[in-house]
């Protein structure tokens, strides 16, 4: 059953198929989940269901198409289902349908609206459509293959920590109080999606607006236009581990005084020695 009617479809409905894009074949499973109505507009059993459904849906997902509508976009429901999509970590790439109809509408500035009434989501690329007159539906596939591609993607440690030194030579974190926020290193963990650890001062110094700054950065270096969430974990190192290079310096340090001193209290005794046998 079809129809232009929010709410038509009950059931979340998988659908395998194989998309080629350029020669390259992609086999996906589309799960064509319930039209979600606005909260106040679910007045059945019915309905409830396949809200729950959906957000079923999108958890078991690898990505996520968040088809919006062009021509009323940002609705109280969609922020709604775009915080489901940010919670549950997920790949996402922005569909905004009807394009055809949004008239006299200028792609940057539906973009733009996009982008300021849901800035949770400034992560997922937007692509405008129409899919009733077939406008850049063929770009779907594109997206699709090269979030694919960007989830495989693994950072090494030396690569990662050379863009750390580069971020924070450049945009330095700034201080709160007597004390700022410093980062030893970092390595990734894994993914997807992609999760990396920031070994640290303190957490607690690290401002959230920075810490979002990172994620950007990270994101933009290796994983562009790819809709990707990127997870960031801030470890504090042990205070025996903090004095780093210069506290293992100084244990060498003191470890050399202590041979030196045991030598010369040697040395003294064997004079002493010396001292009575010759007396």
């Amino acid at each position: 059953m079809v129809s232009d009617v929010p709410g038509t479809t009950r059931d979340a409905i998988d659908i395998p198929v194989t998309l080629d894009c350029d020669g390259v074949k992609l086999p996906v499973t589309l799960i064509d989940t319930a039209g979600m109505r606005r909260q106040k507009q679910i007045d059945t059993v019915v309905e409830f269901f396949s809200l729950s459904r959906s957000k079923n849906a999108i958890k078991r997902a690898d990505l996520v198409l968040f088809m919006i509508d062009a021509t009323d976009p940002c609705t109280t429901q969609d922020r709604r289902i775009g915080h489901v999509v940010v919670e549950e970590c997920k790949p996402c790439i922005i569909l905004a349908n009807k394009w055809d109809l949004a008239e006299g509408a200028k792609a940057p500035d539906v973009e733009a609206r996009i982008r300021a009434e849901m800035p949770f989501m400034n992560h997922a690329p937007v692509l405008l459509l129409s899919v009733l007159k077939g406008f850049n539906v063929k770009q779907i596939s594109h997206r699709l293959l090269h979030v694919r591609e960007q989830m495989g993607v693994s950072v090494p440690t030396a690569v990662f920590n050379q863009f750390l030194q580069d971020i924070l030579a450049r945009t330095p974190p700034p201080s709160t109080g007597l004390k700022r926020f410093k980062v030893f290193y970092g390595t990734m963990k894994g993914g997807p999606p992609p999760k990396f650890i920031l070994f640290v001062n303190k957490r607690s110094l690290c401002p959230h607006n920075y810490l979002q700054f990172l994620e950007n950065q990270i994101r933009d270096a290796f994983y562009p236009e790819a809709g990707l969430p990127i997870l960031i974990e801030l470890r504090e190192r042990e205070s025996h581990q903090g004095e780093g290079a210069s506290g293992i310096r100084r244990a060498a340090a003191g470890a050399k005084h202590r041979r030196e001193s045991d030598y010369q209290s040697e040395q003294r005794r064997i004079t002493r020695r010396k001292g009575l046998r010759n007396g």
